[in-house]
């Protein structure tokens, strides 16, 4: 049953309960509000939801800073001049008219669906569809009230709310001209759907339809992005839960599920008479399901979205002051927690005696530092018998013999290094050669014309010099067509028609892939037997591959021993699998600080382990800090292929990987979210990165 909740227009309607939902397909924030009456508890726990948080962890200014500014816009979308405003909030609406591409009100709509606005935010690099809830000081808005109570309808496999979705079908066909306009004229950036309400669940449906049509609108999925402020229920969960067709449709079209993040700004509100400073919870659903999820209650509640506007920016303001003067700097924490880790490691002295590669004689790595044996097989003693024994028949073995065998011989590999060789792997020495070959034309092309897949082109497949480093520049290869992403690049590059170059990187990125799949159950073996088939599936069928084709120019002269051709870094990927030449200059980080070199050896290939795999396996692999050095003035060729979870892909580490009695280390994260923060939050010009996954979702009591 509907219930209304006031004529005060921002007021909208409220039910009991309300539920969050959407699809993993699309990235997503659900917001809610809960204002408690402390007085009755027991009333509070059955209406109020204020308590369904309490365990949740709590949001970062970070995460949250677009909430406030979107319910902003979504208040303006009430003005019928923004230019002339009435009802703005304190500081306005900080939006510029100027950038208003459209808004139909409810003459425009004919009672189809509430006011809405498209707004272009060039501040924020993002196109903004923003629809109000209902206003039922208007008499219009009880077409809209009538209108979605017509019951279910069948959508792509599921149930979904029928009026909700007429009204998103509606925005739809009749903004998506304008929309693929827009996309085209500012490819980078990123689509939003938002609303309040009513507007909520059909911001929520409209962003559905527009991943299931994004050919129309000529734009990626990663690029989708909807907030729903206080939103109704209107979607199955076999429809939420997976966005495929099922053979057997839940019939219950009220169980719903939120799988994106969500948001519960919890304001306590002790006997109605005053207001504490509001707290923000945020969590993923464990498992996808959330049965009950009550987001305001007229009992005890505001879903008025003028309030959620007013304590998500009070919410804001307090964890930027927070962050600001109350916490540890990021590079102690970090510092500090690793000597923790290793003063309480009993494996670790022993752990240091450990090759980081497998027992292959040639994959062992000199160094001063003297934590890795060399093993010369010529040398007349028992050991060297036995490696020369053990090195041939690891020669002759098939790759899955040899992976059956991968962490028996020594699983520091991944857990405490990060790093490990592999051969017998498929990738002949020939197809790495045609490569090396092709880009060495490439590379010395002049910078004018290599610029024109330069970062400020449309392709953005290239980068020059003096972005990560005055030695460094490479080329990007996107999958999961590979020779689409090749072929676009070539047919700048090269002056005459040259399909070898598409087709030569099609193979090895295609082989590549295979190889991926293949290492990565290999690595979740290495955790526990049987984690493989548990979680592969379920957890990495959605991976995907980018090739990065790596040129160090040689120094003019080395005043010291050697300069960084890449500075200190780790990788955002899975797994990050590396081809390099003879040259070498690879450098893996002890957990001591000391540099250990990583010397090509020829026929193996480089694994190493990336943030992603560190945090999805709650720290139990490690994501090793690594760098490039130049040692001789000779250009170093490198090809990295970063094998890496889907960009709207929530990483949580599942509890049977935790295991029993141990703490989670991270908290849930969106892989998108974290590849900004990354962008965004560098410490130095040539410095790769500045702050790691830990920065990001570390668990503060853990740190």
């Amino acid at each position: 049953m509907w219930q209304l909740h006031s004529c005060y227009p921002f007021g909208g309607l409220v039910r009991q309960p309300i539920y969050v939902y959407l699809s993993k397909e699309i990235n997503i924030n659900v917001i809610r509000h809960d204002g408690s009456n402390n007085a009755t508890p027991n009333l509070y726990k059955r209406l109020g939801a204020g308590y369904e948080s309490e365990n949740w962890g709590l949001a970062t200014a970070q995460e949250f800073e677009p909430v406030p500014r979107i319910c902003r816009l979504i208040l303006a979308v009430y003005e019928d001049d923004v230019r002339n405003p009435q009802w703005a909030p304190e500081g306005g609406y900080g939006i510029n008219p100027d950038w208003v591409i459209l808004r139909k009100d409810y003459g425009d709509n004919q009672g189809r669906v509430t006011p809405y606005m498209i707004y272009l935010d060039h501040d924020h690099a993002e196109i903004i569809l923003a629809v109000s809830g209902l206003n039922l000081a208007k008499e219009s808005d009880y077409v809209v009230l009538l209108d979605n109570k017509l019951g279910q309808a069948e959508f792509h496999g599921g149930y979904v709310h029928n009026g909700l979705l007429k009204a998103a079908g509606w925005v739809f066909d009749a903004e998506y001209e304008v929309l693929r306009k827009l996309v085209a004229e500012n490819p980078t950036y990123m689509l939003i759907f938002t609303g309040h309400s009513l507007g909520a669940g059909v911001v929520a449906l409209l962003t559905m339809l527009a991943v299931h049509n994004r050919d129309k609108l000529g734009i990626p999925r990663n690029k989708i992005r909807c907030f729903a402020i206080a939103s109704p229920r209107c979607m199955s969960l076999n429809l939420a839960d997976t966005c495929t067709l099922e053979e057997k449709k839940l019939r219950d079209p009220r169980r719903l599920y939120a799988p994106g993040r969500l948001y519960h700004i919890v304001e306590r509100k002790p006997f109605r008479l005053g207001r504490f400073p509001p707290v923000v919870r945020t969590a993923v659903p464990v498992d996808g399901r959330f049965e009950h999820l009550v987001l305001s209650c007229n009992a005890t509640s505001d879903h008025a979205i003028i309030w959620i506007e007013r304590e998500s920016r009070r919410a804001l303001s307090l964890m930027r002051d927070r962050d600001d003067h109350m916490e540890i700097p990021a590079k102690q924490r970090m510092e500090r927690h690793e000597s923790i880790a290793r003063e309480h490691s009993e494996e670790y002295h022993a752990a240091l005696q450990r090759a980081v590669a497998l027992d292959i004689p040639q994959a062992y790595s000199p160094s001063s530092y003297g934590t890795f044996h060399e093993i010369d097989v010529g040398e007349d003693s028992g050991r060297s018998s036995e490696g020369s024994s053990f090195f041939h028949k690891k020669r002759t073995q098939s790759w899955n013999e040899f992976v059956g065998r991968l962490f028996d011989v020594d699983d520091s590999a991944c857990k405490d290094w990060g790093f490990f060789h592999i051969i017998n792997h498929g990738i002949s020495k020939d197809l790495c050669s045609q490569i090396h070959y092709l880009s060495k034309y490439l590379f010395s092309l002049p910078s004018e014309a290599k610029l024109k897949l330069g970062p400020f082109s449309s392709i953005k497949s290239y980068t020059p010099h003096f972005i990560a480093s005055p030695f460094f520049e490479s080329l990007r290869i996107n999958g999961p067509n590979f020779y689409v992403s090749a072929k676009s690049s070539e047919e700048i590059l090269f002056d005459k028609h040259n399909s070898r170059f598409s087709e030569t990187l099609q193979e090895y990125c295609s082989k590549m892939a295979d190889l991926s799949e293949k290492i990565l159950k290999l690595v979740l073996m290495s955790l526990e037997d049987g984690f493989d088939t548990l979680f592969y599936d379920s957890e990495f069928n959605k991976c995907h591959g980018y090739l990065r084709i790596n040129n160090y120019s040689a120094p003019e002269r080395l005043e010291e021993d050697q300069v960084e051709g890449l500075g200190m870094h780790t990788d955002m990927s899975c797994i990050t699998i590396l081809y390099q030449d003879e040259i070498g200059g690879l450098q893996v980080k002890s957990h001591e600080g000391k540099w250990i070199d990583i010397n090509p050896s020829e026929g193996t290939l480089v694994v190493n382990i990336g943030d992603m795999m560190q945090a999805w396996s709650n720290d139990k692999l490690r994501s090793s800090e690594h760098r490039v050095v130049l040692k001789q003035p000779l250009n170093r060729f490198s090809l990295a292929f970063f094998w890496c979870f889907e960009d709207e892909k929530v990483v949580m580490a599942p509890d049977e990987v935790i295991g029993e009695g141990n703490k989670r280390v991270y908290n849930p994260f969106v892989c998108s979210e974290y590849l900004k923060f990354r962008e965004n939050n560098q410490r130095g010009r040539f410095e790769k990165v500045g702050y790691t996954v830990k920065d990001f979702a570390g668990i503060r009591s853990q740190l």
